[in-house]
């Protein structure tokens, strides 16, 4: 299926690591000391249905923009995420994918999280020298996506809602992958959005495969 792209843009949690849990989990803790434990809930429920959108929009829709509150919880999230993120596993497949794609295409990583913390993971991970470049926040995809300037057909493969919509407004091919999403309710959401393809990881091979 790669065969028949000019480039590939990959997500990155959930798509190229298994981090959205940790992340839920961090964000939970910076926030639980400025909320009480039901709005604790109700924030990161917020937060996770929003993966792909940087966390600086976020947060500053709760607790409002460039506030003490926001600022603070950005900073212990971003220090959470720091300490944590290294650790966190690779997706499913996702070396051989990258060996294989990018011998093929272009790739560029496009993230809702912050870009340095992105760039640090990917390159800990040493699996930064596969992409042409490495995007994040507090630029939204779609600013990001401007950035790049992708020519030709391209696949886009994440794991959101929101990856689905900047896709869908670039007019990018989209591949949703499930294993590691946050996002409940995709398949009836998939349902009544057409035309779409889903796969569970990196290792599938109908998208290695010519058509």
């Amino acid at each position: 299926m790669i065969q028949n792209y000019q480039g590939l843009i990959l997500d990155v949690d959930g798509v190229l690591l298994d981090s959205n849990r940790l992340k839920e989990d961090n964000i939970r803790e910076a926030v639980r000391p400025f909320t009480t434990e039901e709005e604790c809930q109700s924030f990161v429920e917020y937060f996770t249905s929003l993966n792909g959108v940087p966390r600086e929009v976020k947060v500053a829709k709760f607790f409002g923009e460039n506030s003490e509150t926001s600022l603070e919880i950005l900073s212990r999230y971003n220090a959470l995420n720091d300490k944590s993120l290294k650790e966190v596993d690779l997706t499913v497949g996702v070396e051989e994918f990258l060996m294989y794609a990018s011998a093929i295409l272009p790739i560029w990583a496009i993230s809702g999280g912050s870009q340095e913390e992105v760039r640090a993971t990917l390159a800990y991970k040493k699996l930064a020298p596969y992409f042409h470049s490495i995007l994040g926040g507090p630029s939204s995809k779609s600013e990001n996506v401007k950035k790049i300037n992708p020519q030709g057909k391209i696949l886009f493969i994440g794991d959101s809602k929101h990856d689905f919509e900047t896709a869908e407004a670039f007019g990018f091919d989209f591949i949703f992958m499930h294993q590691y999403t946050q996002f409940e309710g995709w398949k009836d959401f998939f349902k009544r959005n057409p035309p779409f393809y889903s796969i569970q990881n990196l290792t599938d091979k109908s998208i290695l495969n010519t058509k």
